[in-house]
């Protein structure tokens, strides 16, 4: 096989060679995540859609271009890590990295010598132990929903040491539910983020050998007509359903979470929410564009998102914000932040001290300001656009709120509507991991109030000339 090296990576080239020479044949999906060079990578998996296997293609040709490198096979347990370890055992031989005597008989803890020095070592989770002070130079996780954040934290803490020489870390399994650091970690990695961080899609339809009818194989079909949509996705379609009860229920990560860039002749206008602790101090950073000519729309384009600070300290950290010299004279603020709270002066009160800007708030009701949310979330019907964007690399605090990522402070979360032990919805909204979100309603009722015509449902009709004017124009 002839290989152009001058247009593609060392990786690349190895992944085709060892293709090549074992005849494997991945699937689109598991090739995507072989293929991947970022430093943090997750295949969520479905059931039979050959994680394992994507764990063992990931690592072999690495450790073919990278000499007396180190790395990791990390379950909950030992046995966690079996099925990568005898794949890559059997394929090291098939391609002559591995001789007779080159791993171990046992997993717990086991071992893989490669002929190139490379060295594979199995580790387990529940022995914090075995995770030292040695820093690998690749990570595999494997059924990574059963790993506590702990460990997952202490791992990635070791990857990142050798981030400069290309270290990587892959995470490999399905879900268990929709809650919990795995579910959030796999959303964050399919928006832009600050972390580096890629989550692919592995569902067990892929696997044509077992169900070459694909998503619509009558066994497929039977699976799912045994389960809820959710559970079905989770164990099969290799990802995690947003909760059905999150109060922002219209929030999209495809369609809301995105890139966003400042525009320096635009105004910045600050929203507030001070979150008082165990809470979150939020405030948020727009601009309002208008977007092909019908509609406004809220770009969050920053955030501080933040515990255990006061006013203050908030305010200083605003300040310096390149974007401080646009900022609007007036913003927004929760009306509790007007008040006194026993003898501690208004939030608003110190803020103008500080800073020299005005804050004002008004009472909303809360259910009327979460459906004014929503409703801002819908797509336009001529643009496609929504009327509220957030930059998801600035803005983790909003974006986990509305279970897009993990959160950035502790305890925190999404923000859902109170249920009873079946999952019903049987209240209002929890009181938590909603600072960001009230801090946005507080500045769309402020700036559009309960009810506006400019806004995604503005409905639109043609003029004699057949251009889109507004109705009622």
């Amino acid at each position: 096989m002839v290989v152009d090296t001058k247009r593609r990576s060392i990786t690349q080239v190895a992944i085709d060679v060892f293709l090549e020479i074992t005849k494997i044949e991945l699937y689109p999906e598991q090739e995507e995540v072989v293929r991947y060079e970022g430093g943090e990578a997750i295949g969520g998996g479905g059931e039979g859609s050959g994680k394992s296997f994507v764990g063992m293609a990931y690592l072999i040709p690495r450790a073919m271009v990278k000499k007396t490198k180190l790395y990791w096979l990390v379950g909950a347990e030992y046995e966690r890590v079996q099925v990568e370890f005898r794949n890559i055992v059997e394929y090291g031989i098939k391609v002559g990295l591995i001789g007779k005597k080159g791993w171990s008989k046992n997993i717990n803890p086991g071992w893989i010598e490669f002929t190139t020095g490379a060295r594979v070592e199995t580790k387990s989770a529940a022995d914090p132990t075995r995770i030292g002070e040695v820093e690998p130079d690749g990570i595999i996780v494997c059924e990574a929903g059963l790993i506590d954040h702990e460990s997952y934290l202490r791992l990635k803490g070791r990857a990142a040491r050798k981030a400069r020489e290309g270290s990587w870390m892959l995470l490999t399994g399905s879900f268990n539910g929709s809650l919990g650091w795995y579910p959030d970690l796999w959303r964050a990695g399919q928006i832009p983020n600050a972390q580096g961080l890629k989550s692919f899609l592995l569902p067990s339809w892929i696997n044509k050998k077992l169900y070459p009818g694909g998503r619509e194989d009558v066994v497929i079909k039977r699976l799912e007509a045994s389960m809820s949509y959710s559970r079905f996705m989770e164990r099969h379609g290799g990802q995690p359903c947003l909760p059905s009860h999150r109060v922002v229920y219209n929030a999209k990560p495809e369609l809301h979470a995105r890139k966003l860039e400042i525009d320096p002749n635009i105004p910045i206008e600050l929203t507030l929410d001070p979150g008082y602790q165990p809470g979150a101090f939020a405030v948020l950073a727009t601009q309002t564009v208008k977007v092909g000519g019908y509609h406004n729309q809220l770009q969050v384009v920053d955030e501080i998102y933040v515990q255990g600070f006061v006013t203050e300290q908030v305010a200083q950290i605003v300040m310096k914000k390149p974007w401080w010299k646009q900022v609007a004279e007036q913003g927004v603020i929760d009306v509790a932040g007007t008040y006194h709270a026993g003898a501690m002066p208004p939030a608003a009160e110190k803020w103008a001290e500080v800073t020299r800007m005005h804050l004002r708030g008004r009472k909303i009701e809360l259910r009327a300001g979460i459906d004014r949310l929503n409703e801002f979330l819908l797509p336009h019907p001529i643009t496609g656009e929504p009327s509220v964007v957030v930059d998801s690399i600035n803005c983790p605090g909003l974006c986990s709120e509305w279970g897009f990522c993990q959160s950035p402070v502790e305890e925190g979360g999404i923000w859902l509507n109170k249920t009873n032990r079946q999952g019903n919805v049987v209240g209002g909204p929890e009181d938590k991991n909603d600072h960001a979100s009230q801090a946005l309603i507080y500045l769309i009722i402020d700036k559009w109030g309960y009810a506006h015509r400019d806004n995604a449902t503005r409905l639109y009709r043609t003029d004699k000339q057949g251009k889109l004017v507004p109705m009622g124009i």
